[in-house]
Protein backbone atom coordinates (compact mmCIF):
# COMPACT_ATOMS: atom_id res chain seq x y z
CA UNK A 1 0.00 0.00 0.00
CA UNK A 2 1.64 3.33 -1.30
CA UNK A 3 1.37 6.67 0.51
CA UNK A 4 -1.28 7.95 -1.19
CA UNK A 5 -3.55 5.18 -0.16
CA UNK A 6 -3.10 6.16 3.37
CA UNK A 7 -4.11 9.83 2.92
CA UNK A 8 -6.97 8.88 0.36
CA UNK A 9 -8.34 6.94 3.13
CA UNK A 10 -9.17 9.35 5.25
CA UNK A 11 -11.63 10.90 2.82
CA UNK A 12 -13.14 7.15 2.11
CA UNK A 13 -14.81 7.68 5.46
CA UNK A 14 -17.24 10.55 4.43
CA UNK A 15 -19.93 8.55 3.13
CA UNK A 16 -22.54 11.04 0.54
CA UNK A 17 -25.87 9.75 0.51
CA UNK A 18 -28.04 9.70 -2.40
CA UNK A 19 -28.88 12.71 -4.27
CA UNK A 20 -31.96 13.36 -3.23
CA UNK A 21 -31.03 13.09 1.02
CA UNK A 22 -28.59 15.47 2.55
CA UNK A 23 -25.51 15.18 3.57
CA UNK A 24 -24.83 14.22 7.15
CA UNK A 25 -21.59 15.07 9.07
CA UNK A 26 -18.69 12.63 9.12
CA UNK A 27 -19.27 11.14 12.02
CA UNK A 28 -23.11 11.04 12.15
CA UNK A 29 -24.90 7.78 11.59
CA UNK A 30 -25.74 7.15 7.83
CA UNK A 31 -28.49 8.07 6.01
CA UNK A 32 -30.63 5.53 4.10
CA UNK A 33 -33.47 5.18 2.19
CA UNK A 34 -35.38 2.50 1.42
CA UNK A 35 -35.61 2.03 -2.71
CA UNK A 36 -37.75 -1.27 -2.41
CA UNK A 37 -40.41 -1.39 -2.23
CA UNK A 38 -41.82 2.16 -1.43
CA UNK A 39 -43.28 2.13 1.87
CA UNK A 40 -41.68 0.55 5.17
CA UNK A 41 -45.29 -1.14 5.32
CA UNK A 42 -44.98 -3.01 2.13
CA UNK A 43 -42.01 -4.81 3.57
CA UNK A 44 -42.35 -8.70 4.00
CA UNK A 45 -43.10 -9.26 7.26
CA UNK A 46 -40.15 -11.56 7.31
CA UNK A 47 -37.41 -8.54 6.60
CA UNK A 48 -39.13 -5.57 8.56
CA UNK A 49 -37.03 -6.01 11.51
CA UNK A 50 -33.90 -5.79 9.32
CA UNK A 51 -34.89 -3.12 7.56
CA UNK A 52 -35.84 -1.19 10.24
CA UNK A 53 -32.37 -1.35 12.06
CA UNK A 54 -30.81 -0.78 8.53
CA UNK A 55 -32.52 2.46 8.34
CA UNK A 56 -32.40 3.59 11.50
CA UNK A 57 -30.64 6.67 12.55
CA UNK A 58 -29.46 5.38 16.40
CA UNK A 59 -28.70 2.14 15.18
CA UNK A 60 -25.03 1.08 16.20
CA UNK A 61 -22.62 -1.48 14.65
CA UNK A 62 -22.97 -5.11 16.40
CA UNK A 63 -20.06 -7.39 17.16
CA UNK A 64 -20.00 -9.73 14.36
CA UNK A 65 -19.57 -12.31 16.69
CA UNK A 66 -23.49 -11.14 17.68
CA UNK A 67 -24.27 -11.82 14.16
CA UNK A 68 -26.60 -15.21 13.12
CA UNK A 69 -28.39 -16.34 10.32
CA UNK A 70 -32.06 -16.96 10.96
CA UNK A 71 -33.19 -17.51 7.16
CA UNK A 72 -32.30 -13.46 6.06
CA UNK A 73 -29.94 -12.98 4.09
CA UNK A 74 -27.75 -10.23 2.14
CA UNK A 75 -25.84 -9.12 -0.98
CA UNK A 76 -24.33 -5.66 -1.51
CA UNK A 77 -24.55 -4.84 -4.80
CA UNK A 78 -23.87 -1.80 -7.01
CA UNK A 79 -27.66 0.00 -7.15
CA UNK A 80 -27.45 -0.22 -10.88
CA UNK A 81 -28.16 -4.09 -10.76
CA UNK A 82 -30.71 -4.10 -8.37
CA UNK A 83 -33.31 -1.04 -9.13
CA UNK A 84 -34.49 0.42 -12.46
CA UNK A 85 -36.72 3.09 -11.77
CA UNK A 86 -37.75 2.03 -8.22
CA UNK A 87 -38.74 -1.39 -9.31
CA UNK A 88 -36.30 -4.07 -9.24
CA UNK A 89 -34.54 -4.15 -11.98
CA UNK A 90 -35.78 -6.51 -14.86
CA UNK A 91 -33.64 -9.57 -15.61
CA UNK A 92 -31.60 -8.58 -12.35
CA UNK A 93 -30.00 -11.38 -10.05
CA UNK A 94 -28.21 -11.65 -6.95
CA UNK A 95 -24.74 -12.13 -8.66
CA UNK A 96 -22.97 -13.11 -12.26
CA UNK A 97 -21.76 -17.02 -10.90
CA UNK A 98 -23.80 -19.85 -10.45
CA UNK A 99 -23.06 -19.30 -6.62
CA UNK A 100 -22.92 -16.20 -5.10
CA UNK A 101 -21.21 -14.86 -1.68
CA UNK A 102 -24.04 -13.70 0.27
CA UNK A 103 -24.08 -12.38 4.33
CA UNK A 104 -26.31 -11.27 7.08
CA UNK A 105 -27.86 -7.88 7.46
CA UNK A 106 -26.41 -7.12 10.73
CA UNK A 107 -23.05 -6.70 8.98
CA UNK A 108 -24.18 -3.19 7.50
CA UNK A 109 -26.94 -1.98 10.77
CA UNK A 110 -25.01 1.09 12.29
CA UNK A 111 -21.87 1.43 9.14
CA UNK A 112 -21.04 4.04 6.82
CA UNK A 113 -20.37 2.07 3.58
CA UNK A 114 -16.47 1.87 3.63
CA UNK A 115 -17.33 0.06 7.14
CA UNK A 116 -19.94 -2.30 5.01
CA UNK A 117 -17.24 -3.38 2.19
CA UNK A 118 -14.50 -3.54 4.86
CA UNK A 119 -16.40 -5.92 7.13
CA UNK A 120 -17.08 -8.26 4.15
CA UNK A 121 -13.71 -8.60 2.54
CA UNK A 122 -13.66 -5.62 -0.16
CA UNK A 123 -10.02 -5.27 -0.33
CA UNK A 124 -8.56 -0.82 -0.20
CA UNK A 125 -7.53 -1.15 -3.51
CA UNK A 126 -10.77 -2.04 -5.01
CA UNK A 127 -12.37 0.74 -2.51
CA UNK A 128 -10.30 3.24 -4.26
CA UNK A 129 -9.75 2.29 -7.57
CA UNK A 130 -13.45 1.09 -8.23
CA UNK A 131 -16.32 0.84 -5.87
CA UNK A 132 -15.67 5.34 -5.48
CA UNK A 133 -18.76 7.23 -6.59
CA UNK A 134 -20.61 4.20 -7.12
CA UNK A 135 -24.17 3.89 -5.08
CA UNK A 136 -24.22 0.77 -3.32
CA UNK A 137 -27.12 -1.23 -2.24
CA UNK A 138 -28.23 -3.80 0.54
CA UNK A 139 -30.57 -6.80 -1.02
CA UNK A 140 -32.34 -8.19 2.00
CA UNK A 141 -34.13 -11.09 1.09
CA UNK A 142 -35.26 -15.08 1.70
CA UNK A 143 -34.48 -17.30 -0.50
CA UNK A 144 -37.29 -19.56 -2.23
CA UNK A 145 -38.86 -22.40 -0.14
CA UNK A 146 -36.98 -25.22 -1.69
CA UNK A 147 -33.56 -23.96 -1.08
CA UNK A 148 -32.57 -24.49 2.58
CA UNK A 149 -29.99 -23.48 4.98
CA UNK A 150 -27.15 -26.25 5.26
CA UNK A 151 -24.62 -26.53 8.27
CA UNK A 152 -21.96 -28.71 7.08
CA UNK A 153 -18.92 -27.47 6.78
CA UNK A 154 -17.23 -30.94 5.21
CA UNK A 155 -18.50 -30.11 1.29
CA UNK A 156 -20.10 -33.54 1.59
CA UNK A 157 -22.97 -33.78 -1.50
CA UNK A 158 -26.36 -32.98 0.62
CA UNK A 159 -29.63 -34.14 -1.18
CA UNK A 160 -30.29 -31.45 -3.79
CA UNK A 161 -26.79 -30.00 -3.08
CA UNK A 162 -27.42 -27.56 -5.95
CA UNK A 163 -30.60 -26.07 -3.59
CA UNK A 164 -28.51 -25.37 -0.88
CA UNK A 165 -27.23 -22.30 1.26
CA UNK A 166 -23.47 -23.45 2.35
CA UNK A 167 -21.07 -21.97 4.86
CA UNK A 168 -17.86 -20.60 2.95
CA UNK A 169 -15.24 -23.26 4.20
CA UNK A 170 -13.17 -24.43 1.64
CA UNK A 171 -14.00 -27.61 1.96
CA UNK A 172 -17.83 -26.82 0.72
CA UNK A 173 -16.36 -24.39 -2.32
CA UNK A 174 -14.40 -26.96 -3.62
CA UNK A 175 -16.98 -29.52 -3.15
CA UNK A 176 -19.35 -27.49 -5.30
CA UNK A 177 -16.60 -26.65 -7.66
CA UNK A 178 -15.79 -30.60 -8.43
CA UNK A 179 -19.77 -30.90 -8.41
CA UNK A 180 -20.21 -28.25 -11.03
CA UNK A 181 -17.35 -28.90 -13.20
CA UNK A 182 -18.49 -32.87 -13.08
CA UNK A 183 -21.65 -31.96 -15.16
CA UNK A 184 -20.67 -29.76 -17.66
CA UNK A 185 -24.46 -29.81 -19.58
CA UNK A 186 -26.05 -28.39 -16.68
CA UNK A 187 -23.23 -26.39 -15.24
CA UNK A 188 -20.19 -25.11 -17.51
CA UNK A 189 -19.91 -22.47 -20.34
CA UNK A 190 -16.77 -22.98 -22.46
CA UNK A 191 -16.28 -19.60 -23.47
CA UNK A 192 -12.61 -18.48 -25.03
CA UNK A 193 -13.46 -14.57 -25.24
CA UNK A 194 -14.48 -14.65 -21.48
CA UNK A 195 -17.68 -12.69 -22.18
CA UNK A 196 -21.01 -12.74 -21.90
CA UNK A 197 -23.39 -12.68 -18.61
CA UNK A 198 -24.68 -16.77 -18.01
CA UNK A 199 -25.20 -16.22 -14.51
CA UNK A 200 -26.26 -20.12 -14.10
CA UNK A 201 -22.98 -21.59 -15.03
CA UNK A 202 -19.27 -21.56 -14.41
CA UNK A 203 -17.38 -19.70 -17.74
CA UNK A 204 -14.97 -21.92 -18.30
CA UNK A 205 -11.68 -20.27 -21.20
CA UNK A 206 -11.49 -23.58 -22.86
CA UNK A 207 -12.22 -27.62 -22.60
CA UNK A 208 -7.88 -27.62 -21.56
CA UNK A 209 -9.60 -25.83 -18.81
CA UNK A 210 -12.25 -27.48 -17.95
CA UNK A 211 -9.97 -31.03 -17.84
CA UNK A 212 -7.17 -29.08 -15.60
CA UNK A 213 -9.96 -28.59 -13.02
CA UNK A 214 -10.92 -32.12 -12.73
CA UNK A 215 -7.43 -33.51 -12.83
CA UNK A 216 -6.66 -31.13 -10.13
CA UNK A 217 -5.20 -33.94 -7.20
CA UNK A 218 -6.25 -33.87 -3.73
CA UNK A 219 -3.48 -32.81 -3.02
CA UNK A 220 -3.25 -29.81 -4.61
CA UNK A 221 -6.36 -28.81 -3.21
CA UNK A 222 -5.22 -29.79 0.66
CA UNK A 223 -2.07 -27.26 -0.32
CA UNK A 224 -4.35 -24.23 -2.06
CA UNK A 225 -6.70 -24.39 1.08
CA UNK A 226 -3.84 -24.27 3.62
CA UNK A 227 -1.05 -22.14 2.08
CA UNK A 228 -1.11 -18.06 1.63
CA UNK A 229 -2.52 -16.34 -1.26
CA UNK A 230 0.59 -14.39 -1.65
CA UNK A 231 2.89 -17.53 -0.93
CA UNK A 232 1.19 -19.07 -3.76
CA UNK A 233 1.41 -16.27 -6.24
CA UNK A 234 5.07 -16.02 -5.51
CA UNK A 235 5.60 -19.77 -5.87
CA UNK A 236 3.42 -20.04 -9.06
CA UNK A 237 3.06 -23.12 -10.48
CA UNK A 238 -0.51 -25.59 -10.96
CA UNK A 239 -1.14 -24.74 -7.44
CA UNK A 240 -1.50 -20.98 -8.13
CA UNK A 241 -2.98 -21.78 -11.92
CA UNK A 242 -5.94 -23.56 -9.36
CA UNK A 243 -6.40 -21.07 -7.03
CA UNK A 244 -6.91 -17.98 -9.45
CA UNK A 245 -9.29 -20.10 -11.31
CA UNK A 246 -11.30 -20.85 -7.87
CA UNK A 247 -11.31 -17.20 -7.62
CA UNK A 248 -12.62 -16.35 -11.05
CA UNK A 249 -15.48 -19.03 -11.13
CA UNK A 250 -16.67 -18.43 -7.19
CA UNK A 251 -15.59 -15.04 -6.73
CA UNK A 252 -12.96 -16.25 -3.54
CA UNK A 253 -10.46 -13.54 -3.58
CA UNK A 254 -7.34 -12.79 -1.94
CA UNK A 255 -9.52 -12.19 1.02
CA UNK A 256 -11.25 -15.80 1.23
CA UNK A 257 -11.03 -16.85 4.63
CA UNK A 258 -12.31 -20.05 4.33
CA UNK A 259 -13.93 -20.66 7.49
CA UNK A 260 -17.33 -19.55 6.95
CA UNK A 261 -16.50 -16.02 7.99
CA UNK A 262 -16.23 -12.88 6.25
CA UNK A 263 -12.64 -10.94 6.50
CA UNK A 264 -12.66 -7.19 8.12
CA UNK A 265 -9.98 -6.34 5.94
CA UNK A 266 -9.52 -2.83 7.57
CA UNK A 267 -9.45 -4.76 11.21
CA UNK A 268 -5.99 -4.43 12.75
CA UNK A 269 -3.42 -7.10 12.28
CA UNK A 270 -2.62 -7.24 15.51
CA UNK A 271 -5.42 -8.58 16.89
CA UNK A 272 -7.57 -9.76 13.90
CA UNK A 273 -11.13 -11.01 14.41
CA UNK A 274 -13.38 -13.15 12.98
CA UNK A 275 -15.64 -11.55 10.49
CA UNK A 276 -19.46 -12.39 9.91
CA UNK A 277 -21.25 -15.10 8.39
CA UNK A 278 -20.79 -15.74 5.20
CA UNK A 279 -22.31 -18.38 2.60
CA UNK A 280 -22.40 -19.28 -0.81
CA UNK A 281 -25.78 -19.48 -1.89
CA UNK A 282 -27.42 -20.57 -5.39
CA UNK A 283 -27.64 -17.27 -7.96
CA UNK A 284 -31.22 -16.56 -8.13
CA UNK A 285 -33.15 -13.72 -10.25
CA UNK A 286 -34.20 -11.29 -8.01
CA UNK A 287 -38.12 -11.46 -9.18
CA UNK A 288 -38.16 -15.18 -7.82
CA UNK A 289 -36.90 -14.24 -4.57
CA UNK A 290 -40.09 -14.79 -2.23
CA UNK A 291 -39.45 -11.70 -0.11
CA UNK A 292 -36.84 -8.76 -1.04
CA UNK A 293 -36.19 -5.48 -0.15
CA UNK A 294 -33.42 -2.67 -1.48
CA UNK A 295 -32.16 -0.46 1.00
CA UNK A 296 -29.36 2.29 -0.49
CA UNK A 297 -26.25 2.15 1.79
CA UNK A 298 -24.90 5.56 -0.05
CA UNK A 299 -21.87 6.37 -2.00
CA UNK A 300 -18.22 6.56 -1.54
CA UNK A 301 -16.62 9.90 -1.88
CA UNK A 302 -12.95 10.69 -1.86
CA UNK A 303 -12.18 14.33 -0.02
CA UNK A 304 -8.67 15.81 -2.12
Amino acid sequence: MNCCHFALLAGLALLTAPAALPVEPAKAAPVRKLLYPAELRDVPPILQPHVERLLAADQKPIDPAAAKCGGVYARILSKQYAIDGGKLKAGGWLGSRPFVFLTVPEVAYGRDLLGVLAAIGYDLEDILEIEKGVEKVAVVFTFPEKVKGCEAHDGAAADAWAERVYPTTWNNVLGLVDRMAADKARWIAVRPDGGGFVPTKLQLRSEKELSFLLGFPDEGKKRVATTDYAALREVGGSDWAYRQLIERLLGASEHFRGDGKTKLTLAGRRKPRAGFPEFLGPNTELKDLPAVAVVSLGTLRIEE
